[in-house]
């Protein structure tokens, strides 16, 4: 019998709707049907398929879902016996291809909007709190948009928050999400830019409400971006700036959007398409997530695919009733999820699961899609390489968008983060549509019964199921929402006997249920944090179960018989620092692939059965710091290892670590230690061409890399802080050309030490091969050269190779002194780190030409003469180091370009240069509540064009501030602030005041409730210390440290505070633990010193010590 094609409606016909179901086979479901020639058939609708068809719903049920998608589905000519081309072919996407590699798009043609808007906002600034909503249709870029804002360098030193305001309007939601995401000591003395992204809510008196609450104080500065669809709710919310309607794109636009995301340049037939391609555009209606889908979905299309998408049907729909939707977005995710590969599709409507705004983990979101079924491997392609697959289109097609959770700046080198995606809300849409009844939001539905729901959240986790499903027989997932303060019970899902998915990460779980036992599909179980010391040994009869995850749960062990869960994959038992052994029959779990037992402190028992996890790909033993005190043989059998962490691990008590020489499939390896006794690695280590992450950081006592090293032809990222015995580190480093993250903290890194007779030549090439580094770590390393200073100052020279480099860490090098001009060309540098440097003399003028400089750090640089710090031509400034400048010909100093800065730390030198008091005034520092560390310098000796007391006068700080240096004042008296500094500065832990040599009296310090820490230094003026520091009774009621130095004049020091009730004296600085005095050749303690001789040094002041009484000083 010949073969034969049917069309999906003809198998409807011939199997009366998939009417009766005959059995599940291993693939999927067997439905009975009868062929136009009488004969019997059966027909098979694979597992793959079944997520998305019809066969559980009723014919009125399938008009519905029909009318629904306005025969969306029909798009599909055949169902599962026909081929077609899809734009997506899973065959034909590049399986090395990961969705990290996914970059995000170029913005285009938002620029103009985007510096119209920033000047709108800066020109309002003077207003506690403004408020902006930023309107439009969806899909039209508005959340896109004010990110771009939100990571304007000019707000890079505000506190940030984002947040997703969901449909259902909380107000109590949103305010604990934004105390979760600013820090607590910073959140009444930060600027805040907020972001609140997808308001719907209109009435009034809640948007009063919202704003009432988004006004955090009168000294607190706050902007709010709003993103929402409707004008009307953006006039409602708005204050002191107008509403912004954001633009459509023009056609032209689209078109490069589309070229962009299809690799329109790349073809061949570009030519033939681009009128095509034009008209496509044109259809998009200046939308921009309309032309991302659609120009992905043109990707791998053939030219008469993309005359088929001019002029499909679908753009000439009318979708939706929503004036504050435009019709070509629905249009064009419609069409692109009618091309979607078949295989694709209910992974995309299983997204639906995950709350608007809510962000979702790539690795959690990939477990559920293999828990469910949807993944089914290849003869070509593993389960892992299609759900890679599956999330690299997904995101190509903007149906997944990467997070605004990325990692810092500063973090983005450091150890790999998470990823995480959202989806867009026009998206998120279109999958609850597709999914139709077969998924229950109870957040939406409310009570209403559902009978047919497949996937279901539900918001109480005390209730019984059937009060929310009438009939669980289809529930396939269940996830549970803020469930947080109502303790879970096991009617909430026992009846749900297939249920394959529980997610029970926001509940609180005080016993796991016995009833969990019932669960026998169960395939996916999360139950962090629970209380209970055990969990129900019925577990291990979930024989299906493959993804656990109860960590940091307060469980003292594992069931004895967990070994019975033979189907078991994922196991995450983390932070549960109570589990003191794992079970012996731990080791019959031989299908784990990944085994995570970190931070688990007490625990052993782990090396008797890692010789039987022969599958594990992913090992984290992470602060294991009682399992053994050498790296066990079996160890090095799990040969299928790509991830493993030893990080402070008891197994590195070991001098080698030839175990692990067979692990050559890794792509990462933490051996990190506080002072491993590490010697040597294995030698075959050259052998591991797939790692991309090596930490060894802390081994001490490593004396030499393999000769194989350079080998390691995909490493991306290296740590060798501290150790301090390697000899040939740059012979190792030299071959690694896709290194982008480097740290040599306290690291051996003087090739002339290591290798005698080497030529300059020989570390030049070194460096010059590793062209593609982005991060580079040489604090506290350049004293191990023994090559001298001209040695130093070259290998700094060389650094200037890395022009790919962001960020420069050099700090704690005393030795130091300059730094070569050639810095001029590391032309992407973002942050350089020259803390601690205590000799470096001066910057070269060639880092004011680093235009993408933004973060300059020079903490106790006290040599470096701070007129060469960076001058740019474009009107920024580089902080927390400010220099005032005087332009030729200009009216003012350049101190006005601190009008719209607020630091946490603020340093301004050469104050000297300012040119009226007005400028002072334009900053108002006053108001600047983020600054907590502030320091003043004015040259000794400089000409000035203000009195000094008229500049300090204006420059009042702000209340808050913590940490203060006045240096170089010239003026005889204080302004008024300074003498009431108690009143202006209460919060004040340390002040320094030095190089004042006018002024005869000291402002009233003692009587600060908070000062620990206090520097008098060159007041030369100064003859006596009493009353006047003191400012009253009870004087210095918390200083801890008192530091005197070079007071040439300073004759007496009266350390009677005041007398007591029964007219005894009694001495100030009652907590003091710590005196230097050094060069106060004349000064004499009355009646006597206010500390005891052992805490107390007097260099070079010699009636001090005379009258301290001689020997007791040390």
């Amino acid at each position: 019998m010949e073969p034969e094609e049917l069309t999906f409606q003809e198998i409807k016909e011939i199997t009366d709707g998939f009417a009766q179901e005959l059995g599940h086979g291993s693939f999927g479901v067997v439905y009975k049907g009868l062929t136009k020639t009488g004969k019997d058939a059966a027909v098979k609708v694979p597992q793959k398929e079944c997520s998305k068809t019809v066969p559980w719903m009723t014919m009125q049920d399938q008009m519905k879902m029909r009318k629904q998608l306005r025969q969306m589905a029909d798009q599909h000519q055949h169902f599962n016996l026909l081929t077609s081309d899809r734009y997506n072919d899973l065959e034909s996407v590049d399986i090395h291809k990961k969705s990290s590699d996914v970059a995000e798009d170029f913005i285009i043609g938002r620029t103009d909007e985007k510096k119209k808007i920033i000047d709108s906002l800066i020109e309002a600034m003077t207003e506690k709190i403004i408020i902006l909503p930023i309107y439009g249709i969806g899909g039209i870029g508005k959340t896109t948009f004010a990110r771009l804002i939100y990571n304007d360098a000019n707000f890079r030193f505000y506190s940030q928050v984002w947040v997703h305001v969901s449909p259902i309007f909380d107000l109590k939601k949103i305010g604990d999400s934004i105390i979760s995401q600013l820090p607590e000591k910073q959140r009444q003395t930060k600027k805040n830019l907020i972001v609140l992204d997808d308001l719907w809510e209109d009435n009034p008196f809640l948007l009063e409400d919202l704003k009432v609450m988004l006004n955090l104080g009168d000294s607190i500065n706050t902007i709010v971006l709003v993103t929402t669809r409707s004008e009307h709710v953006a006039e409602k919310i708005c204050t002191n700036i107008k509403p912004y309607k954001i633009k459509h794109l023009t056609n032209d636009m689209c078109w490069e959007i589309i070229k962009q995301r299809s690799a329109f340049e790349t073809r061949d037939d570009k030519k033939y398409l681009t009128s095509i391609g034009k008209d496509i555009a044109l259809k998009c209606g200046g939308v921009a997530l309309a032309a991302q889908s659609v120009g992905f979905m043109l990707q791998s299309m053939k030219s008469s695919q993309w005359m088929e998408v001019k002029n499909n049907n679908i753009w000439k729909e009318s979708i939706s009733d929503d004036a504050s939707l435009q019709n070509q977005v629905l249009a064009s995710l419609k069409l692109t999820y009618s091309y979607m590969d078949s295989c694709l599709k209910p992974c995309f409507t299983y997204c639906a699961m995950f709350p608007k705004g809510q962000k979702i983990h790539k690795d959690d979101l990939i477990q559920q899609w293999i828990s469910l079924g949807f993944i089914k491997p290849t003869e070509i392609h593993s389960i892992m390489e299609l759900c890679e697959k599956y999330v690299v289109q997904l995101l190509g097609l903007s149906f997944l968008q990467h997070s605004m959770s990325a990692p810092t700046y500063e973090g983005a080198y450091r150890e790999k983060q998470d990823t995480l995606f959202t989806m867009h809300d026009l998206v998120h849409d279109l999958a609850v549509l597709l999914l139709g009844d077969e998924i229950m939001d109870q957040r939406q539905q409310g009570n209403t019964l559902s009978s047919s729901c497949r996937y279901a959240l539900l918001t109480d986790s005390s209730k019984p199921l059937e009060l929310c499903l009438s009939s669980c027989a289809r529930l396939t997932a269940l996830r549970f929402i803020d469930c947080r303060r109502t303790e879970l019970c096991g009617a909430a899902f026992a009846p749900a006997n297939f249920l394959r998915v529980l997610d029970l990460r926001e509940c609180h779980i005080q016993k796991l249920p016995e009833s969990i036992g019932q669960l026998q599909q169960l395939s996916y179980l999360k139950a962090p944090e629970i209380q209970d010391q055990l969990i129900p040994d019925c577990i291990t009869q979930l024989s299906k179960l493959n993804y656990l995850y109860i960590s940091g749960s307060e469980i003292s062990a594992l069931p004895e018989s967990i070994g019975e869960m033979a189907g078991l994959v994922h196991l995450d038992i983390s932070f549960c620092s109570e589990i003191e052994q794992l079970p012996l029959s731990f080791r019959n779990l031989e299908n784990l692939v990944h085994l995570d037992l970190s931070h688990c402190s007490l625990i052993t028992g782990v090396s008797e059965s890692l010789g039987s996890l022969r599958r594990l790909q992913h090992l984290d033993l992470r602060w294991c710091t009682s399992i053994g005190e050498e790296l066990p043989g079996a160890l090095g059998s799990l040969t299928e290892l790509q991830y493993l962490n030893l990080s402070h691990c008891s197994y590195l008590e070991v001098p080698d670590a030839e175990v692990l020489g067979n692990l050559n499939k890794l792509k990462y390896l933490n051996l990190s230690s506080a002072s491993s006794p590490l010697r040597r690695l294995p030698e075959s280590l050259g052998s591991f061409t797939e790692l991309e992450y090596l930490n060894l950081s802390g081994c001490r006592q490593l004396e030499e890399l393999p000769a194989s090293f350079g080998k390691l032809c995909s490493l991306v990222h290296l740590n060798l802080s501290y150790c301090w015995c390697l000899n040939n580190i740059w012979d190792a480093l030299r071959d690694l050309t896709k290194l982008q993250c480097l740290e040599l903290h306290q690291c051996s890194i003087d090739v002339f030490r290591q290798r005698q007779h080497v030529s300059s030549k020989f570390l030049h090439e070194a460096m010059s091969n590793l062209t593609e580094l982005r991060f580079l770590s040489l604090s506290d390393s350049l004293y191990l050269f023994s090559g001298g200073q001209s040695v130093c100052d070259s290998f700094l020279g060389w650094i200037s190779n890395f022009t790919n480099l962001e960020q420069l860490d050099l700090s704690s090098n005393n030795e130091l002194h300059i730094l070569p001009d050639a810095f001029g060309e590391l032309k992407k540098l973002h942050t350089l780190d020259l803390s601690y440097c205590c000799n470096l003399l001066w910057l070269p003028k060639s880092i004011s030409e680093i235009d993408s400089l933004k973060f300059l750090h020079i903490m106790l640089c006290n040599k470096l003469d701070k007129t060469t710090l960076p001058q740019f031509k474009r009107r920024e400034v580089i902080l927390p180091h400010f220099v005032v400048r005087t332009g030729d010909g200009e009216p003012s100093s350049n101190l006005v370009l601190l009008k719209d800065e607020d630091p946490t730390d603020l340093e301004i030198s050469r104050l000297e240069n300012v040119k009226s008091v007005e400028e002072a005034q334009m900053i108002k520092l006053l108001d600047k509540r983020t600054i907590l560390d502030l320091k003043f310098e004015w040259t000794r000796d400089a000409k000035r064009f203000v009195e000094d007391i008229g500049v300090l006068t204006e420059l009042v700080p702000p209340s808050n501030l913590e940490d203060f240096l006045l240096q170089g004042y010239n003026s005889l008296t204080f302004p008024s602030w300074m003498m009431g500094i108690t009143s202006y500065l209460p919060q004040l832990r340390s002040v320094s005041l030095k190089e004042l040599p006018r002024w005869s009296t000291l402002p009233p310090l003692g009587q600060l409730p908070n000062l620990s820490v206090l520097k008098i230094e060159q007041m030369h003026s100064i003859r006596k210390i009493g009353g006047d520091l003191y400012g009253g009774t009870r004087a210095f009621p918390a200083l801890k440290q008192f530091y005197l130095a070079h007071m040439d004049n300073l004759q007496e020091w009266n350390t009677i505070g005041y007398s007591d009730q029964d007219g005894a004296n009694v001495l100030v600085l009652p907590m003091l633990s710590k005196l230097v005095i050094e060069q106060c050749p004349i000064l004499r303690f009355k009646p006597c010193p206010p500390i005891g001789g052992d805490s107390c040094h007097t260099g070079s002041s010699y009636k001090a010590i005379l009258s301290w009484g001689g020997d007791s000083a040390s």
